[in-house]
C-alpha cells in the first residue's frame, strides 16, 4: 500500500501517462516537472530508502550582482573508494559529482516500505559549478551527469516532440535496484561516447542525445515502458546495460527490427533481428578463469552460487563443463531470489562440503552482501571465490580485499597505469579530461555501455564484440589483471 491507503496505481492516486504532442491533458491531470523542478504529483513508491551518504556542506552560492555568500545546505558525502566501517551494501558507494543515491523498490529486491519518517528528499551536490538537480522520478534521486551530453528525461522529450536534426540513444541503466551502484560510471561514460561522437559532427549530421529508461526494475515493467517510449518516438536506437531477465523482456516487447545494443555479458541462446549482444556468453567468459583457478590456485571442490534468474543458471551450466574438463568437481549448488537474503545457509554449504573454490554469480548489491557475509565467516583466507559480476565499485562497497583470493573474470578493469590495457588507459584519461578528477571509476560495464553506444548508431558495426574476458585478482581496492589468461 502506498501512503494514505491507495495501492500504487490505484484509482485516486495520479499517475505520469504518455500523451500525444498535441494532445490536451483533462481538467486535473498533473503535468511532469520541467527541468530543475520537482514533480511533487508523482505518487508514492514504497521501498525506497532514505538517500545515502548526505552530510551537512557549506557550499558558495553566487547570485548575478550580488556578492559571493555562503550557505549551508543539505549536501551529498560523496567520494569514490573504499566504504566506511559499518557501512551496508544498502548504502552503495556514491561518486562525487553526479551520482544515483536512491533506489526504487520495483525491482524484487525485498526491501521493506518506507517508515512514517521517510521520504525522498531533494539532494544538493557538494561541487561547485556542477548542475545537480535533484529529480523525484518514481523512487530514484538522480543528479545530474557532468560533460557537455546530459541524459534527457524521455516523458518530457515527448512534451516538446523529437527533433529530425537529432539521433536519439535510449539508454537502459539500472538507476534502482541491485546494480544501481554501477550507474554513475556507466551515465559517464555513455555521455564520453555521445560528446565524442558530436565533436566529429554527430551521425550523419545528427546530433547523438542520450534518454534514459531505469532498468533496474521489475522485467515487465522495464520492457513495457520502453516499448512505448520506442513506438512514442523517444528514441531511435537503445543501449541496454542490466540484468539478462531484463534484457528477454525487452526483446520480447520491442517491435521486431528495432536496434537493441546489450552490452553486459550475456546469457547466450539465440538473437531476434535488430538485436546486438557486444558481451561474452557464460563459457567465454568463465572457462579459461576456472581452468585456470584449478591448475594455479589447486581449486577443485567447486560450489556454484548464483541468483535466481536466466544468466545464473547459464553460468553454472557452463562451469559444469568447464571444470569437468580442467579435472575439477561440482559438490554444491544454490540459486537465491534478488535482495535481502540470509546467507547463512549459503556459508554453511561451502563449509559442509569443503569447497576449495566459490564460484558467484550475484550482482551488484547482493553480490556485495554476500561477500561481506563471507568475510565475516572467516571464509576468505582459505576459499578462493570467482565472480562475472565483480568490477571495482562492487570492490569499493566491500572496502576491497587483501587475501589474495578474490578473483574476478570480466571485459576490462580499471587500469592503475601500469596494466597492459592501453585502451582502457586511454578512455580512463578521456573521461578524467571530461569530468575532472572525481569522475567515476571506468568499470567493466561502463567500457561495455561505452563502447554500445557506439555500435547502436554505427549499424556497419552490427557484428563489433567487445574485449575478450580477463582473469584479475582483487588487491586493496584495485583488481589486478593477471597477464595471459584470456578467453578465446
Amino acid at each position: 500500500m502506498a501512503q494514505g491507503g491507495h495501492p500504487i496505481g490505484a484509482e485516486g492516486r495520479r499517475q505520469r501517462r504518455l500523451v500525444g504532442r498535441d494532445q490536451r491533458l483533462p481538467p486535473g491531470q498533473p503535468v511532469p516537472a520541467r527541468v530543475g523542478e520537482v514533480d511533487d504529483d508523482l505518487a508514492p513508491v514504497a521501498g525506497v530508502r532514505q538517500p545515502v551518504g548526505q552530510r551537512l556542506v557549506h557550499r558558495g552560492v553566487d547570485q548575478p550582482g550580488a556578492a559571493r555568500s555562503r550557505e549551508v545546505q543539505r549536501g551529498d558525502q560523496l567520494a569514490h573508494g573504499a566504504a566506511a566501517a559499518g557501512q551496508g551494501p544498502e548504502q552503495p558507494v556514491a561518486v562525487e559529482r553526479a551520482a544515483v543515491l536512491g533506489e526504487r523498490g520495483g525491482h524484487p529486491a525485498g526491501d521493506p516500505p518506507l517508515g512514517d519518517g521517510q521520504q525522498l528528499d531533494e539532494v544538493v551536490g557538494a561541487t561547485r559549478g556542477v548542475d545537480a538537480t535533484a529529480r523525484k522520478h518514481g523512487g530514484t534521486i538522480l543528479l545530474r551527469v557532468s560533460g557537455a551530453t546530459r541524459p534527457l528525461d524521455p516523458w518530457e522529450l515527448l512534451l516538446t516532440g523529437p527533433r529530425s536534426d537529432v539521433l536519439h540513444v535510449g539508454l537502459a541503466v539500472p538507476l534502482s535496484g541491485p546494480l544501481a551502484l554501477t550507474a554513475p560510471s556507466a551515465l559517464d561514460l555513455a555521455g564520453l561516447a555521445a560528446d565524442e561522437l558530436n565533436a566529429v559532427g554527430g551521425v550523419d549530421g545528427r546530433e547523438v542525445r542520450l534518454v534514459t529508461v531505469d532498468s533496474g526494475r521489475a522485467p515487465e515493467v522495464v520492457a513495457a515502458e520502453a516499448a512505448s517510449l520506442f513506438r512514442a518516438g523517444a528514441f531511435d536506437v537503445l543501449v541496454g546495460f542490466h540484468t539478462s531477465d531484463v534484457h528477454r523482456a525487452l526483446e520480447r516487447a520491442l517491435p521486431p527490427g528495432a536496434r537493441y545494443v546489450f552490452t553486459p555479458p550475456h546469457e547466450g541462446g539465440r538473437l531476434r533481428p535488430g538485436v546486438v549482444r557486444t558481451g561474452a556468453s557464460p563459457a567465454e567468459q568463465h572457462a579459461a578463469a576456472l581452468t585456470w583457478l584449478v591448475g594455479h590456485r589447486r581449486a577443485r571442490r567447486w560450489v556454484l552460487l548464483g541468483t535466481d534468474y536466466v544468466w545464473p543458471r547459464a553460468v553454472h551450466r557452463a562451469a559444469h563443463r568447464a571444470l569437468a574438463a580442467a579435472g575439477a568437481e561440482v559438490v554444491g549448488e544454490a540459486l537465491v531470489p534478488f535482495g535481502p537474503t540470509d546467507m547463512g545457509p549459503l556459508l554453511d554449504l561451502v563449509r559442509r562440503t569443503r569447497a576449495d573454490g566459490v564460484l558467484l554469480s550475484m550482482v551488484g548489491r547482493d553480490l556485495v552482501t554476500f561477500n561481506r557475509e563471507f568475510t565475516r565467516a572467516g571464509l576468505d583466507r582459505r576459499v578462493v571465490r570467482l565472480s562475472g559480476a565483480l568490477e571495482e565499485n562492487g570492490l569499493y562497497a566491500v572496502g576491497g580485499d587483501g587475501t589474495g583470493e578474490l578473483y574476478a573474470c570480466m571485459p576490462s578493469f580499471a587500469s592503475t597505469g601500469d596494466g597492459p590495457d592501453e585502451v582502457q588507459l586511454a578512455l580512463q584519461e578521456r573521461l578524467a579530461s571530461r569530468s575532472g578528477p572525481s569522475a567515476p571509476v571506468v568499470c567493466a560495464y561502463a567500457r561495455g555501455l561505452y563502447d554500445g553506444v557506439r555500435v547502436a548508431v554505427s549499424p556497419g558495426r552490427s557484428r563489433r564484440r567487445g574485449p575478450a574476458a580477463r582473469l584479475a585478482r582483487a588487491d586493496g581496492l584495485a583488481l589486478r589483471e593477471i597477464p595471459g589468461v584470456l578467453t578465446a
